[in-house]
């Protein structure tokens, strides 16, 4: 199913907000992008699933702890995604006698 056009619209404010944030240099405008950020991610998140969010968006959304406020789009019976380490993974089996 896809995702309703105002949500895909949010979603994209959220992740484009996201993205230029790390690149600003102006400490003023910087803060500004932040809080105009948490205003969207507040009244939006909850029906955003956090899977459609691409590598760079997901970092800064972490790092600002906002990442929490999105819905979970796991697959039941499979960890959830938020306790990845950056650079590291999990293997999921079948079987749970062969996890590492």
């Amino acid at each position: 199913m896809a995702e309703p056009q105002e949500v895909w619209l949010q979603r994209q404010a959220i992740e484009l907000l996201a993205q230029h944030i790390p690149f600003e240099s102006d400490p003023s405008v910087k803060a500004e992008c932040i809080e105009e950020l948490r205003g969207l991610v507040l009244r939006a998140g909850r029906g955003i699933d956090r899977s459609l969010f691409g590598f760079e968006a997901r970092q800064e959304l972490q790092r600002l702890h906002l990442w929490h406020y999105f819905a979970d789009g796991a697959v039941p019976g499979k960890e959830p995604d938020d306790d990845v380490v950056y650079g590291h993974g999990r293997l999921f089996f079948e079987d749970e006698d062969e996890q590492l």
